[in-house]
């Protein structure tokens, strides 16, 4: 998960900030670690340097698997910083089964009212619960899970979920 978010993060034009000190264009990220509960990583920023330190602090926390409360978690991160002019996504990276479906299904269905796109990403065992994450998920939900065997299957198709993530892409070939 710390190799998958730092690629993603690395790999990500990032926002810049421009001479009035607003930040223009590009990715800003924030980063929710959760398991028993949801800490907040990151907040939403265009500092790479920042995110990729915060993530590289992070270590695994065992445990349950409390996806409500990392939903909940996310969408505060949008109510700060003035982000309502831009594309809001939660990218939800998940390799358990949700501990408490039909709280996560009432965060779910509250973030995605708030107008905050949701894609789940569920790897190795948490692709049994599809049906169900299919619920969490933005609609079609077709376009909003990306259904992830292994862990080595994530890293090696990061700019596939680049493109489903971000409203535009520009390539950096000539």
């Amino acid at each position: 998960m710390r190799k998958f978010t730092q690629d993603l993060v690395e790999n990500s034009q990032m926002a810049k900030m421009d001479d009035q000190g607003k930040v223009k264009g590009g990715l800003r990220y924030g980063v929710i670690l959760f398991s028993w509960s949801a800490k907040t990583v990151s907040q939403i920023t265009h500092d790479k340097d920042k995110v990729l330190t915060a993530v590289k602090d992070m270590s695994w926390p065992k445990g349950a698997t409390y996806t409500g409360r990392a939903l909940k978690q996310a969408a505060k991160l949008f109510s700060m910083g003035g982000t309502r002019q831009r594309s809001q996504v939660i990218m939800l990276v998940t390799d358990g089964r949700a501990t408490n479906k039909a709280r996560a299904l009432i965060s779910a269905k509250k973030v995605k009212k708030m107008g905050i796109r949701i894609i789940l990403v569920p790897v190795k065992n948490a692709i049994r619960q599809k049906a169900e994450m299919c619920k969490w998920a933005s609609t079609p939900c077709s376009e909003n899970m990306i259904i992830t065997p292994s862990w080595k299957m994530l890293i090696s198709k990061l700019r596939w979920y680049l493109t489903t993530m971000c409203p535009v892409i520009e390539s950096g070939d000539d």
